[in-house]
């Protein structure tokens, strides 16, 4: 007798529609988060699904029982906030720690008391007003996050800004359950408070403990398991870090994904972070489209007809409420204009977790069925339009950037909030495709270009390039020199380049400083400025010519890589000799 395997059909529903439906709508350009939702929506209960009765046959491709997924689905933010926090470090966070606990906590207090007002406005007793307005006050870190990330943003100031706020509000989610448990039973302030005292503690003892483990134990452990050269055994350990951190968080009473960021966080600085990336890539996007198409599922169309109006006001209002909240939130911390209010847009609809604290209070019978039901619709078409929302937020941000120059932040404004960067000195066709290259693997960067045209054509496209003469120490003090992780000097001007490397080097002599080099002489000189690597263009063309004309000859890619890499050492080799 064979044995059954639990969920099978679901997984080939799954499987079915993403390999059809998601290459479709990728032809009429709609972003795969909204196609996930659609989807979710169609193949759900209360989509085709709520046909199978009458026609038996479609029941072969439903998923009538969303519970069913959900639980698997929730590693897809797991996943998702592990690669984010392989992106990130522990210098880098704290630098940032103005944004996330004082921008942070202000918008859960401040949304959560306006939306509260408003249910009280609407009739709702005092403790349901509460719960409604809490539940509501977070917002979707799964969907900004994967938005943020496919559209590269995320390095940005309104992507940066995000992110800092969706992390203190996974913090927050702890004493919003408390609260909603303690409604239903007692109600006394006292107990609650000495509750949730020792419950922080006891998280934060667990986000002390998963980062000190990850960061003495981890390394030892991955090299380990990479001496045995398998594959399988790596990806089994990775599995293991990110599952296992997510467990004990959530047995802390935390989120699930706060524990695999901070397992990711602890492995950032590690020689192993690429390689357990491109690992984990294709479970995140596979359990990503898990996500959203079980948020899709949920959403009963027929349940909201006759109340349609009121779902439509109620999004509308919410999303008015928290932007509003957010930029002038961002305002007062001395954001810019244009980032604050593509932050509020961006993070207006509400979050996950409205579903597990209205579903909570359901059960608790704090909320009546029909009130529970209406609010988690609000949620999950909040959710539906922000793929839309998050688009009309950086046009709405652009729009801002250009119109009022007065509003556009200084260097020095980016770089109080956010340390860690690259500094690129010159914008041009090789300092704009490094940008790039920073853009996507996560890493914030500054550039300045002594050409206004340039500077200002990259800067009305979103991209930190400002005008200025990086031979400048006053300029390189304000595009924050002394934080820099890194500076790489493009400019094509052999003079201007020399002196802007010696301008760094004397600033900050233990900077890494790369740097482009015309020819074997420049490179000299570079290299005696204190340029810690130089890459001259006529050697550089020649190897790559060279490496082709051999790969051409069939030559095995091993020997061309290996005499490129001869011909490249005894290169840097002289000019380590010449310093």
């Amino acid at each position: 007798m064979e044995a059954h395997i639990p969920f099978l059909r679901e997984v080939l529903v799954f499987l079915g529609a993403s390999a059809l439906l998601i290459p479709a709508f990728g032809r009429i350009r709609l972003d795969p988060v909204l196609g996930y939702l659609i989807i979710g929506a169609l193949i759900g209960p209360y989509g085709i699904g709520a046909f199978a009765e009458g026609y038996p046959l479609l029941s072969a491709f439903t998923i009538d029982n969303p519970a069913i997924v959900h639980g698997l689905a929730e590693f897809g933010i797991v996943f998702l906030l592990f690669s984010i926090g392989l992106e990130f470090s522990v210098e880098r966070l704290w630098s940032m720690r103005r944004l996330m606990f004082g921008l942070g906590t202000l918008q859960i207090i401040i949304t959560a008391v306006a939306i509260t007002g408003v249910a009280l406005l609407w009739g709702n007793s005092p403790a349901v007003s509460l719960i409604i307005g809490a539940s509501l006050a977070l917002s979707s870190t799964a969907v900004v996050m994967k938005l943020l990330t496919d559209r590269q943003q995320f390095t940005g100031l309104p992507g940066q800004t995000g992110f800092m706020i969706l992390l203190m509000q996974d913090l927050a989610v702890v004493p919003l359950i408390l609260m909603v448990s303690f409604l239903a039973q007692t109600g006394d302030g006292a107990a609650l408070g000495e509750t949730l005292f020792f419950s922080l503690g006891k998280a934060g003892l667990v986000i002390v403990a998963i980062f000190i483990a990850g960061k003495y134990a981890l390394q030892p452990l991955f090299g380990f398991v990479s001496k045995t050269k398998s594959s399988e055994l790596f990806i089994a350990l990775v599995l293991l870090v990110v599952l296992g951190a997510s467990y004990v968080t959530h047995a802390a009473g935390l989120t699930l994904s706060l524990g695999a960021f901070l397992a990711g966080l602890s492995l950032t600085e590690t020689e192993f972070r690429h390689q357990i990336e491109a690992d984990i890539e294709p479970f995140k996007g596979l359990l990503m489209g898990l996500f959203f198409m079980s948020v899709g599922m949920g959403l009963n169309f027929a349940a909201v007809q006759d109340t349609f109006f009121w779902l439509l006001v109620s999004v509308a209002g919410l999303f008015t409420i928290k932007a509003v909240i957010i930029t002038v939130l961002c305002k007062i911390f001395r954001l810019p204009l244009y980032a604050a209010v593509t932050a509020g847009l961006m993070l207006g609809q509400a979050g996950e977790f409205a579903f597990i604290t209205l579903g909570l209070a359901e059960q608790l019978s704090l909320l009546e069925a029909g009130v529970a039901q209406f609010m988690m619709i609000v949620a999950g078409f909040s959710i539906l339009v922000t793929p839309l929302m998050h688009g009309l937020a950086y046009k709405a941000g652009a729009y801002l950037r250009d119109k009022d120059k007065t509003d556009a932040p200084s260097p020095d404004q980016i770089t109080r909030e956010f340390g860690g960067h690259v500094l690129l000195a010159g914008y041009g066709r090789v300092g704009s495709t490094l940008g790039e290259m920073l853009d996507k693997a996560k890493i914030p960067y500054i550039a300045v270009d002594s050409d206004s045209a340039v500077a200002r054509d990259a800067y009305r496209k979103g991209h930190p390039v400002f005008f200025g003469d990086a031979q400048r120490k006053q300029v390189l003090d304000l595009i924050g020199i002394e934080r820099a992780r890194a500076a790489v000097v493009t400019v094509h001007d052999k003079k201007a380049c020399l002196k802007i490397v010696q301008s760094i080097h004397k600033c900050l002599p233990a900077v890494p400083i790369i740097a482009r080099a015309h020819n074997a002489a420049h490179a000299k000189q570079l290299t005696q400025a204190g340029a810690t690597a130089v890459y001259p263009e006529v050697t550089e063309a020649s190897l790559q010519m060279g490496g082709r004309l051999l790969d051409c000859l069939n030559m095995p890619p091993d020997a061309v890589y290996k005499i490129i890499e001869d011909f490249r050492n005894e290169d840097e080799a002289v000019n380590q000799n010449a310093a």
